[in-house]
């Protein structure tokens, strides 16, 4: 059996966005068949859809507004995880020691990597975690923080 290779960072974050993108896609064709269901039923499957649920307009209303509170659920759950390790990452960058300066220098790579992230969430965490541990202040410039950081890295103290 050959080994398969873990794929490269850019390739995730390429699947990351491509997948973004197809949700988003998603939910708008959800919405757009919401819409239009009552109007023209014959041809977007609302009265099939009906049938099968057992039920009429409640049924189909229901059905679409638990799978939204699942999927938005999902959103919140991956927003709290990328907080949490944010925070982790923080904190144990702050209690360490001249030792450990290097895992501080790759939380500050993190964060500054945060700050292009599509969530608008995830760059604000990623900005509020840069300004605590570094004590600058450059806004949201990624551009600005990188050459910050290119001038800083090897003298960098938490």
């Amino acid at each position: 059996m050959a080994q398969r290779t873990p794929p490269s960072r850019e390739q995730v974050l390429e699947m990351e966005r491509k997948l973004g993108s197809l949700a988003i896609a998603f939910l708008i064709i959800l919405g757009l068949w919401l819409i239009l269901s009552p109007v023209a039923p014959e041809y977007t499957g609302d009265a099939w859809l009906k049938r099968l649920l057992g039920g009429g307009e409640g049924a189909v209303a229901q059905f679409f507004v638990g799978f939204l509170f699942l999927y938005f659920a999902g959103i919140v759950r991956e927003k709290n995880e990328v907080r949490q390790l944010l925070r982790r990452l923080v904190s144990g960058a702050k209690a360490s020691a001249a030792g450990e300066a290097e895992q501080a220098r790759t939380a500050v790579e993190l964060l500054i990597n945060g700050l292009a992230a599509d969530r608008p969430e995830t760059r604000a965490a990623a900005l509020e975690n840069l300004r605590r541990l570094t004590a600058q202040d450059l806004g949201e410039d990624q551009g600005a923080w990188q050459r910050w950081w290119e001038e800083n890295r090897e003298g960098f103290r938490p």
